[in-house]
C-alpha cells in the first residue's frame, strides 16, 4: 500500500458523514462475519479429522491441539471484533486492538527478560498469535474490499 492511498483513507475517513460511517460498518460486519464463518468451517474440519483418526481424545498430538486452540483464539478474537464493531467502524476497532497487542507484546517482551517461565511463555505466545492475527485480518480485509469493489458484490 502507497502512503497516497493512505492519506487518501484516512482523509476519507474523517470526513465520514453518517452514511459512509453506516456503510463503513456495514462492511465490516459483513467481512468479519465471512471470516468467522470460514474459522467455524476449520474448525467443524478439523474435529471431525481428529474424531475420525482419534477417537480417543487423550491421544490426539499436541500439534493438533495446539492448531485446534490457535483456531479458537482467532474465532474469539473474531467475535470479539465483531461485538466491538456493531457501532463503530471495524478499520478503527482493527486498529485499536491491533495498537494493544503490540503494546502488549513488547511490555512481555520487557518483563520476562529475566525469567521464562511457562506462564510467561504462554502469554508471550498469545500476544504474538493475536497480533499476527490481526496483522493477517487487516490483509485479508483490504484485498476483500477490492475484491468487491471489483467484482460488484453488491457491498
Amino acid at each position: 500500500m502507497t502512503n497516497s492511498s493512505r492519506i487518501d483513507f484516512r482523509r476519507l475517513y474523517r470526513d465520514l458523514m453518517t452514511d459512509e460511517r453506516d456503510t463503513l460498518i456495514s462492511l465490516g460486519l459483513d467481512f468479519l462475519n465471512e471470516r468467522l464463518a470460514e474459522v467455524e468451517t476449520r474448525i467443524e474440519r478439523l474435529n471431525a479429522y481428529l474424531a475420525q483418526h482419534y477417537p480417543d481424545p487423550s491421544a490426539i498430538p499436541i500439534t493438533e491441539a495446539g492448531r485446534m486452540q490457535n483456531y479458537e483464539t482467532e474465532r474469539n478474537l473474531l467475535e470479539s471484533l465483531l461485538q466491538a464493531s456493531q457501532d463503530t467502524p471495524f478499520i478503527e476497532v482493527h486498529r485499536r486492538r491491533l495498537f494493544a497487542a503490540r503494546q502488549r507484546v513488547t511490555q512481555l517482551l520487557r518483563k520476562g527478560r529475566g525469567s521464562l517461565d511457562s506462564a510467561t511463555l504462554t502469554a508471550r505466545y498469545q500476544a504474538r498469535l493475536e497480533q499476527e492475527i490481526l496483522v493477517d485480518l487487516r490483509v485479508k480485509w483490504l484485498i476483500w474490499l477490492r475484491a468487491s469493489r471489483l467484482y460488484g458484490n453488491g457491498r
